[in-house]
């Protein structure tokens, strides 16, 4: 072993033993990947940490002086910004320290960040728990370069143990590992030997997912164009508004989807995306509303009516074109009868009335794009007919 890369790593600080963890059990299974080009045809667009603006150059090592390291850090390795916001890496003891790419006999790939040897493990710590990450494990041997097998633990935001699994790991950064989980991870916990170091390169991470739609308003009918931007979109993703199926869903982009609104009852309705398996909802994110309507009346004739008058009723609904659906006119609770909108949104009926007064509405039902609407009442009063002329008496002698 180098002696000079030897005191790097190995420091002179004595173990105090490893990370104390919250108790817990596994809840969920991950699924895994295993070849970065899949993960990334899975979760486009995710940003990548490739640790390459750290303070170190090509056959060297810098000892960052830490066991601690993230966005704000200021040191030998790392300035304001050169680590990704939102990822804590962390050492339980010892210090992190940045290799320099081609280093001695060891020669990593390209620059990486690891603990020094003896520190137990090394945990990479997210803010916001993530549901999607990715790596290149890298191992460095005290004997040169060797493949080697990590055991990685994933854990929940509450430090609960989600899951334990192995990764394949060489200094020549050959291998991937993966994961998507059902349930948010709030570390990945990389386990280290006595004999060697190893860190994870090459880190995306995040949640995929929807984020917010346009317009978040449309008629019951279905059928409009609405456009859903997130993150980590793929092709297949499916789209549901209130549970029932989104149709003509095209991926434009990992960030953008197009589809057309189903039909759906009025109201508010969650909106889920599916892609990759990962289905994120916005709760409520979408009204179904109708469009005003409304309905004028008018009668014809509407004075000097009797029995054996035909009234012509002529209900003209005013909404957005093209305008469908029926109108009932009704005379108190009684249906005169139900037409359908024709032309120029009017439907008409010719009737004839009883005696008396007859307050007469026209109901319009939803055609599902126009609302339902009545209009004012036309008061009719109905006479019965005036007797017939008997003529004059026949004529006398």
């Amino acid at each position: 072993m180098d002696r000079t890369f030897a005191k790097i790593l190995l420091g002179l600080v004595t173990i105090v033993g490893g990370l104390v963890l919250f108790a817990g059990s596994a809840t969920a299974a991950p699924t895994y990947y295993a070849d970065r080009a899949v993960f990334e045809g899975a979760f486009p667009g995710l940003a990548k940490e490739d640790f390459e603006d750290l303070g170190v150059t090509t056959d060297n090592a810098t000892v960052c002086s830490t066991a601690t390291m993230d966005a704000t850090t200021n040191n030998a390795c790392a300035t304001p910004g050169v680590l990704p916001s939102g990822m804590t890496i962390a050492i339980p003891a010892k210090s992190l320290v940045a290799v320099g790419a081609g280093y001695l006999s060891y020669d990593p790939a390209s620059k990486i960040l690891v603990p020094q040897y003896g520190a137990g493990s090394v945990r990479y710590v997210f803010a916001t728990p993530v549901t999607v990450f990715g790596s290149t494990p890298v191992t460095i041997r005290t004997e040169g370069a060797d493949a080697r097998t990590l055991t990685i633990e994933l854990y929940d935001g509450a430090g609960a143990l989600v899951d334990t699994t192995t990764a394949a790991a060489t200094n020549a950064e050959t291998t991937f590992f993966g994961f998507r989980s059902d349930v948010a991870i709030g570390q990945v916990r990389v386990l280290v030997g006595n004999d060697h170091t190893a860190g994870l390169d090459d880190i995306s991470f995040g949640n995929p997912g929807l984020v917010s739609l346009t317009p978040p308003t449309g008629h019951p009918k279905g059928g409009e164009a609405v456009t859903l931007t997130g993150k980590q979109f793929a092709a297949g993703a499916t789209v549901t508004f209130g549970g029932v199926a989104a149709t003509d869903v095209v991926v434009t982009s990992d960030t953008t989807i197009t589809c057309k609104t189903p039909a759906h009852a009025e109201g508010k309705v969650d909106v889920a995306v599916t892609s990759s398996g990962i289905t994120s909802t916005l709760a409520g994110g979408f009204e179904y509303v109708y469009a005003p309507a409304s309905v004028v009346l008018v009668a014809s004739p509407d004075a000097g009516i009797t029995t054996a008058t035909d009234v012509t009723l002529t209900a003209t609904v005013t909404g957005t074109a093209p305008i469908g659906g029926d109108v009932t006119f009704k005379d108190g609770a009684t249906s005169l009868g139900t037409v359908a909108v024709g032309g120029g949104g009017a439907a008409s009926k010719t009737l004839k009335l009883t005696v008396g007064s007859h307050a007469i509405v026209a109901e319009y039902a939803s055609d599902g794009i126009n609302g339902p609407a009545v209009s004012s009442p036309v008061t009719l009063v109905v006479e019965a007919p005036a007797p017939a002329d008997a003529g004059s008496e026949a004529g006398t002698d």
